[in-house]
């Protein structure tokens, strides 16, 4: 069985080995520090945990419902921030994922490539980048995903995963999860908004002990790593 990454900006490669079982934090200054959302003023800025999301033009329709799915994963929850999928507005032009929005909140989920033509499975499978408020270093300001359009997704809801394809709907909480604030910089787990591979939570596929979304690596044929379990669950509230 072969895991794929899924990654924020940095690079797959850094992720790549499993390490021996750590404690896991539901501190949420261990997973929300830098990233988070905040509703005021904030160097001037007009904030809002009430968090506006488009599609990239190229992204699939087969795709869509899926990614809603992984947003709404965390809307669940119940707390004061949420995502909100804009339907009544156009779908962005293009991704500019490496690129810092000049407008607050121009979040955006688009498909792309992350190397040669084809599926490798040490590429990401997904990447989530976020920019800052400037002055604060801590608000966010805007969140991009890029979906590897090359990845052999299972695009439907049934738990019946084909063994050779990985679950969109998991990859989209996840990622879902990392723009709701778990990112780069952080000093839980690996540093990167993820559980520890390997950790008591990120265990390896087939076994009693379900792996949580936020785990840095995902199997093909699973999907129980749509919805946020309670270590997630516990720093999100605390973080919102």
């Amino acid at each position: 069985m072969k895991r794929a990454a899924i990654v924020t900006v940095v690079a797959a490669s850094a992720l790549a080995g499993a390490t021996a079982a750590a404690a896991v934090s539901d501190d949420w200054h261990d997973w929300y520090q830098p990233g988070r959302w905040s509703s005021g003023t904030v160097s001037g800025v007009a904030t809002d945990k009430s968090v506006d999301w488009r599609f990239v033009d190229d992204f699939p329709a087969a795709g869509r419902a899926l990614a809603k799915d992984g947003a709404n994963e965390w809307n669940k929850i119940g707390t004061s921030m949420s995502f909100h999928f804009q339907p009544n507005q156009p779908d962005f032009d293009t991704l500019n994922f490496e690129a810092c929005s000049p407008n607050y909140q121009a979040d955006k989920v688009g498909w792309g490539t992350f190397g040669a033509a084809g599926f490798d499975v040490q590429e990401p499978l997904a990447q989530t980048s976020m920019c800052m408020i400037v002055a604060s270093l801590t608000t966010a300001w805007d969140f991009k995903i890029k979906v590897n359009q090359d990845a052999p997704f299972y695009l439907g809801e049934s738990q019946s995963v084909p063994a050779d394809k990985y679950d969109l709907w998991s990859v989209m909480s996840h990622e879902f999860g990392h723009a709701a604030g778990r990112y780069t910089g952080n000093t839980g787990g690996d540093g990167l908004g993820h559980y520890t591979e390997a950790s008591d939570v990120c265990p390896d596929p087939g076994g009693t002990v379900p792996r949580e979304t936020m785990c840095p690596h995902t199997y093909p044929g699973t999907y129980g790593e749509r919805a946020p379990e309670s270590h997630e669950i516990a720093a999100f509230k605390g973080a919102y």
